[in-house]
């Protein structure tokens, strides 16, 4: 038979070179020493060739376990897919252990008191994210605030361009009604046109 090993790392540290050992069986005894790898640091087995008469009859993996009595070929044999070495550590860290994730973490906004999904977000005087609050329908302002679109519950443009006010056009009349109101107030723009009457009003809401 003929044992064949890439290299690794046994248990106790050793480091164990590629390598490969072909020897007899007689009689049906079979007698070898050979390094563990079901506590090997990285996945290690044992390929095992067996040869009778000139030519190859059969295949095999080994995992060999620690022990200080002799096993069974029969307790070595793994089946195909079968991960060889020890089980994986599965314990908690802290993020100090992770060099740098502190740092990343603390340039990443943090959920504030009145963060909830599916909402817009609003970033809050203390830097984190809130959600804003409001109807669904509503507009969001730069402010974070909301409220409805436009002054008209979001029937109403929020630009309004050669509106034309309504009151009596006499010649003496003074007071005009305009349909929106300007917000703000300074945004009115009002200009009397020469070539018509009444005049035309721009406000901008």
């Amino acid at each position: 038979m003929s044992i064949a090993w890439n290299g690794f790392q046994s248990g106790g540290g050793a480091n164990i070179a590629t390598s490969n050992l072909t020897l007899p069986i007689v009689n049906g005894v079979l007698k070898v020493q050979l390094v563990p790898t079901t506590d090997a640091s990285a996945e290690a087995q044992y390929n095992i060739t067996y040869n009778s008469s000139g030519g190859n009859q059969f295949t095999e993996v080994w995992a060999v376990p620690p022990s200080t009595l002799p096993v069974t070929v029969r307790s070595l044999r793994v089946s195909s897919g079968t991960v060889v070495g020890p089980q994986p550590i599965v314990s908690s860290i802290l993020i100090s252990d992770v060099t740098g994730l502190q740092n990343e973490l603390h340039l990443r906004p943090l959920e504030g008191v009145g963060f909830a999904p599916a909402r817009t977000a609003v970033i809050d005087s203390a830097g984190m994210i809130d959600a804003a609050v409001g109807n669904l329908s509503d507009c969001v302002r730069g402010d974070g605030t909301s409220g409805p679109c436009g002054s008209g519950g979001g029937l109403v443009p929020s630009y309004s361009d050669s509106a034309l006010p309504s009151g009596v056009v006499n010649g003496v009349n003074t007071t005009f009604t305009l349909r929106y109101a300007p917000s703000p107030a300074a945004s009115l723009n009002c200009s009397i046109m020469a070539c018509c009457w009444p005049p035309v009003w721009t406000t901008s809401l």
